[in-house]
């Protein structure tokens, strides 16, 4: 990761800069509805690990989450895990206290559920590209974030077992966010960050003759706290 940001800034022209890193753990509750099957609940715990780098116009992020928990739909009970990758691209023309970024994002999603379906194991995997706005609110030793974005999917598929279903019509994502930080010192923080994202799937087609999802409604809330040095 920080590789892939200090090359970036390189060709952006900016030759002085440092990377602040993130390690936190959280907790997360989702609801998970496919037309005409019985929702399923999530709760899980999940680690993240980020590294992103501000200067006065142009912001850059990258890092993932990890997540795994136990799943429930009706009385049976599952395993879980769920992953996120970002790389994120900002800029904002406005100087100040109170900066927006107009952000660019690429992410993949993926939540892989323990013999979701007849006891074999039911994946989902998700490439996007989308656009968020975030606003930074810096004081003396403290910061508050908060921001939403869309993401559109455009590549998804489920695998039951190794049979692949693709999602080819229109599917998208929505997320936002609010973060607090407090400098402890000079080269470290704590923060807590409250998160919410959505994904509506579309049907996936029929590729298969065996194997197809409905549509599909994901809504996780997660709750993170951690260290920034």
């Amino acid at each position: 990761m920080k590789k892939i940001l200090i090359f970036t800034l390189l060709l952006c022209g900016v030759s002085s800069f440092a990377i602040d890193w993130r390690v936190g753990v959280g907790g997360s509750y989702s609801l998970y509805a496919a037309k005409g099957e019985k929702d399923v609940k999530d709760i899980g715990g999940y680690l993240t690990l980020a590294a992103r780098e501000s200067t006065e116009k142009l912001l850059f992020s990258t890092g993932f989450d990890i997540h795994y928990g136990k799943s429930k739909q009706d009385s049976a009970k599952t395993n879980f895990a769920l992953g996120n990758y970002h790389l994120k691209a900002g800029f904002t023309p406005f100087s100040g206290s109170v900066k927006p970024f107009i952000n660019l994002v690429y992410s993949w999603d993926w939540l892989l559920r323990d013999g979701a379906i007849n006891g074999s194991n039911l994946e989902t995997g998700l490439h996007m590209i989308g656009a968020e706005v975030q606003a930074i609110i810096k004081g003396n030793k403290s910061s508050i974030e908060y921001g939403a974005g869309y993401h559109y999917v455009f590549h998804g598929y489920h695998y039951l077992d190794k049979v692949r279903s693709s999602i080819d019509d229109y599917s998208y994502a929505i997320n936002a966010f609010v973060g607090y930080t407090y400098e402890l010192s000079e080269k470290l923080a704590y923060f807590v960050n409250a998160k919410a994202k959505g994904y509506f799937l579309a049907q996936s087609d029929s590729n298969t003759p065996t194997f197809s999802r409905p549509k599909t409604e994901h809504i996780i809330a997660m709750l993170e706290v951690g260290l920034q040095f």
